[in-house]
């Protein structure tokens, strides 16, 4: 008898999530990829696509608790935009390609104070950050992925922070606020922290 048995089931799920990390961070290369573009085609970039582009793939790295999960309830992943919509058709046109966490994307615009506790993520465009600390009052310890677009904002309690860096300032990176992104009971992958740039 083989004295030091191999786990074939250990070795299988090892290697399968080995490879979805690599996908998975294939597909942040790639959106950054599309970024870098600007600097050659800035006439045709629009940083939304990009940033839509960001937002799909957050929801591969990050969990939400079983109790927010009335994504398996009702089908639906609500993504709230406070202020004016920057994406225009971007992300409908997102939702009609791509599941969000295995449900269909609902695009909720300035939802009210009293539903936002039930978005799952939260997009905060400019100029609108100085609403950020008001927001996360009503949402409390609330399982919501906050995202921002201004520099500091990070700083103020946002759980990831698009930002512009480049000489031409035209490639989108992000911050991520760790802390902030768990009080709520999410689930951040070290992948995903590996790949925000430093606050």
């Amino acid at each position: 008898m083989d004295q030091n048995p191999i786990n074939i089931r250990y070795l299988y799920n090892t290697k399968v999530k080995n490879v979805f990390v690599v996908a998975l961070i294939a597909i942040f290369f790639f959106i950054l990829s599309v970024s870098a573009l600007a600097e050659t085609r800035n006439e045709d970039f629009n940083e939304y696509v990009v940033k839509a582009g960001f937002l799909y793939s957050f929801t591969k790295f990050i969990d939400w608790p079983e109790e927010k999960s009335k994504i398996k309830d009702n089908g639906r992943f609500n993504l709230c935009l406070f202020g004016e919509n920057p994406f225009g058709n971007i992300l409908n046109n997102l939702a009609k390609k791509r599941k969000f966490k295995g449900a269909d994307l609902v695009i909720k615009e300035n939802p009210p104070s009293d539903s936002l506790q039930k978005c799952h993520i939260l997009f905060i465009p400019k100029p609108y950050g100085s609403f950020l600390k008001s927001l996360l009052r009503i949402i409390g310890r609330t399982p919501i992925l906050v995202v921002t677009e201004e520099d500091g904002l990070i700083y103020q309690g946002a759980g990831i922070n698009f930002v512009i860096r480049g000489e031409k300032k035209n490639k989108i990176r992000f911050q991520i606020n760790r802390k902030a992104v768990e009080q709520g009971g999410l689930w951040i992958s070290s992948e995903l922290l590996k790949l925000g740039i430093p606050k």
